[in-house]
């Protein structure tokens, strides 16, 4: 998704909320400022490393592996959202006005203040497009707030300027600049680059969400996070389709996915990865 965002042809936009200013996004200065950084520290924009919390922190409960309780379908739900690799996954919450509830989905720390979800968990498109009011991360949510990260909301987002034309599903992705430097509390995730999509296809996936239908028996409000596993079957060039069970809030109705190439890297998309590989090592 970096990759697809620094390259691409198309409109990238930033929307401020502090200002309610939206601008076109300079792309070419972004290269160079992430070029000159990197030189600077000797290292690729396509291949940055995740920022890891030492488990013994006082923040954090030391845990040595997983513990993840079968529900009923292929889905199981995590047990402890502290351990290094989930808790980087964020509940997401916000206000939608237009039907007087709440909406729920899920977005990936990328960055010390930075979260990949979908752009329609950002912007609601049954009205007009707005932000949704009220919108926050919660990082490794469990039932309640985990009290070792802060919970924000988003300063700045980036998105597809098609997208917000034509809500398309292969568009459908938006980087948010959060309000406070969560990732620095409790890690984020880093990323590298595939060297083409084929390269994707037959990759085993690890879904990680919160979703929130009840007809799947799963909570209205999203409060646990859960585990769908499969394969990537086919791939496109802004997206890829796999075989896990997803329902909404995983991504919102797109789904924030990770694909596990070994047993220390994920990948994350919002149905839009194109060559990205988001990897916690």
């Amino acid at each position: 998704m970096l990759d697809d965002f620094l390259n691409t042809d198309e409109k990238i936009m930033m929307y401020d909320s502090k200002t309610n200013e939206t601008k076109e996004v300079n792309m070419e200065e972004v290269k160079a400022n992430l070029n000159k950084r990197n030189t600077i520290n000797s290292n690729n924009s396509n291949n940055l490393p995740a920022y890891k919390i030492l488990e013994n922190s006082s923040l954090l409960k030391p845990s040595l592996d997983v513990s993840i309780q079968s529900t009923t379908g292929p889905v199981e739900r995590v047990i402890d959202t502290t351990v290094a690799r989930y808790r980087a996954t964020c509940r997401i919450s916000a206000n939608d006005t237009q039907s007087a509830r709440s909406i729920y989905g899920t977005a990936s720390l990328v960055g010390s203040n930075l979260a990949l979800t979908a752009a329609h968990c950002v912007f609601n498109k049954n009205d007009g497009n707005k932000a949704y009011p009220g919108w926050c991360v919660f990082p490794a949510y469990n039932g309640s707030a985990y009290e070792g990260a802060s919970v924000c909301g988003w300063a700045q987002v980036y998105y597809y300027d098609s997208w917000m034309q034509n809500n398309d599903t292969e568009h459908d992705v938006a980087v948010c600049t959060l309000t406070e430097d969560v990732g620095n509390e409790i890690g984020y995730y880093g990323i590298r680059k595939y060297d083409s999509n084929s390269a994707l296809k037959g990759i085993d996936v690890d879904l990680l969400g919160y979703p929130a239908d009840t007809s799947y028996g799963f909570t209205s409000n999203g409060r646990y996070q859960y585990r769908s596993t499969g394969k990537i079957t086919s791939v496109n060039n802004y997206n890829f389709n796999h075989n896990c069970f997803s329902v909404p809030g995983f991504s919102g109705r797109t789904n924030g996915t990770y694909i596990k190439c070994n047993s220390s890297c994920r990948n994350i998309c919002s149905n839009n990865c194109g060559r990205t590989q988001w990897n916690w090592i």
